[in-house]
């Protein structure tokens, strides 16, 4: 359950401190206007970052901010280890190396 609350408060850390820039780079009266694509990208780095080091902090051990990934990664390691050491198999056995 900690995984979920670090994911969930690590996205929503990246939203709004993503979206957050961006609105102060677009609106008309905010002091950032016009400050170009290179604030906006170094603030989605720093939104990055900061939903990273929340998640992590919360308790997603390898700070997912994906909540797709999470379950994306369990099903590869269940469902891939047959099939990937068959494919690993065949490729040593064409090489001749078995």
């Amino acid at each position: 359950m900690d995984n979920l609350l670090g994911e969930c408060l690590g996205t929503m850390v990246l939203i709004v401190f993503g979206c957050g820039v961006c609105a102060n780079m677009s609106l008309t009266q905010s002091k950032g206007q016009g400050g170009g694509w290179i604030c906006i990208a170094v603030g989605w780095g720093f939104a990055v970052t900061l939903g990273v080091f929340t998640a992590t902090t919360l308790g997603a051990p390898q700070g997912d901010l994906n909540p797709a990934v999470t379950p994306a990664k369990t099903m590869a390691v269940h469902s891939l280890q047959v099939p990937l050491l068959s494919v690993v198999t065949d490729l040593l056995m064409y090489r001749g190396l078995t």
